[in-house]
């Protein structure tokens, strides 16, 4: 109980709130993250429930969006566990870009102080989408935990610690301007075969001023 409250004054003074969001599911991978709605700096605070898979009954992931941010920001995160009859959740937080690559998570900040909460602080170095994963803990599977594919909504791990949690996010620094649309019916040509592209014309060209003086 006390290293409870320790750990919920810590939320409170490190990560001021100034927003609230209700988790909804099914935002079990990247494509189905749930959008928090962060349009630049600010704050805001999750509270949801890890359970199991409503798609396969295995282990439950929630994805948020947290908007696509550009070089140099700062992004900050911690994760407190409720007790619940589901038991008190030991939370992992996990950060991934729009490829689903991992970028970043933690597991216990300081289990000696602060329990099985979770926090990260991560420094943008490219601009991008970033989606925050939540997920219980799952021993003695954790090394593989993370290692499934957080573009599916059946990464099929096993179940693990289950609960509510809080999570509170900070985002400092700019939006990233969006990526450039593609043309209709296809992609952005390369340079290069804009230039060869040239050639052949200008070699059009000059067929057909040679035939014209023949």
């Amino acid at each position: 109980m006390i290293k409870r409250f320790i750990a919920l004054a810590a939320l409170s003074l490190a990560l001021p709130v100034s927003a609230q969001v209700v988790e909804v599911e099914n935002n079990g991978s990247v494509p189905n993250a749930q959008a928090l709605g962060l349009t630049g700096a600010g704050t805001l605070s999750i509270l949801g429930e890890i359970t199991v898979n409503p798609v396969d009954g295995n282990a439950d992931y929630d994805f948020f969006k947290l908007g696509r941010f550009a070089a140099g920001g700062n992004i900050k995160v911690r994760t407190v566990g409720d007790t619940s009859p589901l038991g008190t959740l030991d939370t992992v937080a996990a950060l991934y870009n729009s490829k689903g690559v991992l970028m970043t998570y933690n597991d216990d900040e300081n289990l000696s102080l602060y329990g099985t909460q979770s926090y990260f602080d991560f420094d943008v170095a490219a601009d991008d989408d970033y989606f925050l994963a939540v997920l219980g803990y799952q021993w003695p599977a954790f090394n593989n935990a993370l290692s499934w594919n957080p573009l599916s909504l059946t990464p099929g791990n096993k179940t693990g610690s289950q609960g509510g949690y809080t999570a509170s996010i900070e985002y400092t620094g700019a939006l990233a301007p969006l990526p450039p649309a593609p043309p209709a019916g296809g992609t952005v040509p390369e340079p290069s075969a804009l230039a060869l592209s040239a050639l052949g014309l200008m070699g059009l060209l000059q067929m057909r001023r040679k035939r014209a003086g023949a």
